[in-house]
């Protein structure tokens, strides 16, 4: 598995491609660390460190790419993805069965730094144990 410090991204919008500039990174990621998502009618690109427990988001805004969000309090360990629903950004952690809820419009102190919208959910069977997620309904990275 290579590390990257620098990617490029295109990005297919009503049937033109859009070149993004290489994008300097503080850290090293994988490819399975990045991902594009639609937000809010934006484009980011989610990158994973692992590190810091926190994911980064990068709005992408004509030509130019930055650091718009910090999402915290990101479960990093083991298997994980992300899933934008009605422009809510949900993060699924296999590992510890469970899924952490992010709004980028809630108010908060810091406007970069995103926290959980609500406690984690935890998936529950009938008697209240704990069920792990399944790989077949959620594309784990």
């Amino acid at each position: 598995m290579a590390s990257l410090n620098r990617f490029i991204y295109n990005l297919s919008r009503a049937g033109s491609i859009v070149k993004l500039a290489a994008l300097s990174l503080p850290c090293n990621v994988k490819d399975k660390d990045v991902r594009l998502v639609s937000i809010y009618e934006g484009f980011y690109l989610s990158v994973v460190v692992a590190d810091t427990r926190e994911i980064n988001l990068y709005c992408i805004k004509n030509d130019t790419v930055s650091l718009s969000h910090v999402l915290s309090e990101v479960d990093t360990g083991g298997v994980m993805d992300i899933h934008t629903i009605d422009n809510v950004i949900l993060v699924h952690n296999q590992s510890m069965s469970r899924s952490k809820l992010y709004d980028l419009q809630l108010a908060s102190p810091d406007p970069q730094l995103c926290s959980p919208a609500l406690p984690p959910t935890q998936l529950s069977g009938p008697d209240g144990a704990s069920v792990s997620h399944s790989p077949n309904r959620v594309a784990f990275l």
